[in-house]
C-alpha cells in the first residue's frame, strides 16, 4: 500500500523532532566556544556555525604535543538540545615532564660505551621551559663494539609519572689484549675520556691496564651542533707513552629563535598560515635562543590561500641562517587581482 504523502511529511516532522532534541544551537562567537587548555578542533566539518553567532552539531578537541586526552571524559564536544555545550569537557592531561639534565648526565657518565641513534632519536620541549623534555620524549641507544646492555630498555622514554624509564647500562665485553710494555702506554685519568660536546667513536673504544695506562689510540666525535677541530680531525693517540694535542669540539653556527618568533607574531606574514609539525632543538648549554643545525617549522598553507613565496618546511641551515620563510596568498585576491588586470 502506497504511503500517503500526509504520513511521509508527518514521519519527516518526528525525524526532525528527534533530531532536535540530540543537537541544540550553541554560541560560538566572542570565546563562547568552550576552552580546553593544551587542545586544538578537529572533525569540525560536524558542526554547522551559523553567521549570527549561533553553532550546531558536534566537534572533537585532540591535544597537543606533551599532552593527551583524558579517556575519562572523552575527546567530544556536543551542542546539546538545551542550546548548551556539553559536561563535562574533556582534558588535556600532561603526559610527563622529565629532566633534561638527568638524560644528559647519563649520556655524559658512559665514557662512550653507549650512543645514540640520533634518527630514532625525539626529544620534544615547549619551547618555554628547556630544562624539561616533554612526555613521549624518546631516546634510543646503542652499546658500543665489544659491549652489552645489562640495565633498562635501550629506548628510554619520558613516562606521565614525570620519570624517565629505566636507563641502560652497557658494559664492556671485549677480549683481553696482549699486554704492551708499561714504558709504551699513556697514563689515564677520570678526566681523560671526556670531551666536552663529544664522545668517543665506539670503533675505537680503548684497553685499560690495572695501572691506569693504556696503548690505544681514539677517534672523537661530536654531538650535533658542534664539530671537530680541524687541528686533530678527532684523532687522539698515544705515542711512546705521550698523548697527541687533545681534540675539541667547536661551536657550529646557530639560528635565531627569535627571528622566527618575530616572523610568527607578524599577523600580516602568517595570517594564511598553519604550523603542522615542528622540532626546534637546543644544545642546553647556551642560549634559549639558539637553535641546532636542521631544527625545523613546517607550515602549510590554510584554505584557500595558495603558497606563493618561501619555504614551507624553514630549516636551520648549518650556517646559522633559517632558510626562506613562506608566503601563502588568498586565491581569490589572486584571482581579482588577475581579472582587474587583464584587457
Amino acid at each position: 500500500m502506497k504511503a500517503s504523502s500526509a504520513a511521509v511529511f508527518f514521519a519527516f516532522l518526528q525525524i526532525i523532532n528527534l533530531f532536535n532534541d540530540v543537537y541544540g544551537q550553541c554560541a560560538w562567537q566572542d570565546n563562547a566556544f568552550p576552552i580546553i587548555p593544551y587542545s586544538y578542533m578537529f572533525n569540525a566539518d560536524n558542526l554547522t556555525l551559523y553567521t549570527y553567532g549561533l553553532a550546531y552539531g558536534y566537534y572533537d578537541i585532540g591535544c597537543e604535543r606533551g599532552y593527551a586526552p583524558d579517556p575519562t571524559f572523552g575527546t567530544r564536544i556536543t551542542c546539546l538540545s538545551s542550546g548548551s555545550w556539553s559536561m563535562p569537557l574533556p582534558i588535556c592531561k600532561s603526559t610527563g615532564r622529565c629532566s633534561v639534565s638527568q638524560l644528559t648526565d647519563f649520556m655524559g657518565g658512559s665514557n662512550g660505551i653507549i650512543e645514540i641513534i640520533l634518527n630514532s632519536s625525539y626529544l620534544y620541549t615547549d619551547g618555554v621551559d628547556e630544562s624539561k623534555a616533554m612526555g613521549g620524549s624518546n631516546i634510543t641507544f646503542q652499546c658500543s663494539q665489544n659491549s652489552q646492555n645489562v640495565g633498562g630498555p635501550l629506548t628510554v622514554v619520558c613516562n606521565d609519572d614525570n620519570n624517565w624509564t629505566p636507563f641502560p647500562n652497557c658494559i664492556s665485553t671485549g677480549p683481553i689484549a696482549t699486554p704492551v710494555p708499561a714504558q709504551g702506554r699513556c697514563p689515564v685519568n677520570d678526566d681523560i675520556w671526556t670531551f666536552p660536546n663529544g664522545y668517543i667513536s665506539s670503533d675505537t673504544l680503548p684497553v685499560v691496564y690495572s695501572d691506569n695506562t693504556t696503548p690505544s689510540n681514539i677517534t672523537v666525535m661530536c654531538t650535533r651542533g658542534y664539530q671537530i677541530d680541524s687541528l686533530s680531525q678527532g684523532a687522539y693517540t698515544c705515542h711512546n707513552g705521550v698523548w697527541s694535542a687533545r681534540p675539541y669540539c667547536e661551536k657550529t653556527a646557530r639560528c635565531s629563535l627569535a627571528r622566527l618568533k618575530d616572523y610568527i607574531s607578524n599577523p600580516s606574514l602568517v595570517s594564511n598560515l598553519n604550523v603542522k609539525a615542528q622540532q626546534l632543538a637546543t644544545d642546553m648549554s647556551g642560549t634559549d635562543d639558539e637553535m641546532l643545525p636542521d631544527s625545523y617549522i613546517a607550515f602549510d598553507c590554510i584554505d584557500p590561500s595558495v603558497h606563493t613565496d618561501g619555504d614551507l618546511n624553514v630549516t636551520c641551515n648549518d650556517d646559522g641562517s633559517w632558510s626562506r620563510f613562506p608566503s601563502c596568498t588568498n586565491i581569490n585576491a589572486i584571482q581579482s587581482t588577475s581579472t582587474t588586470t587583464s584587457p
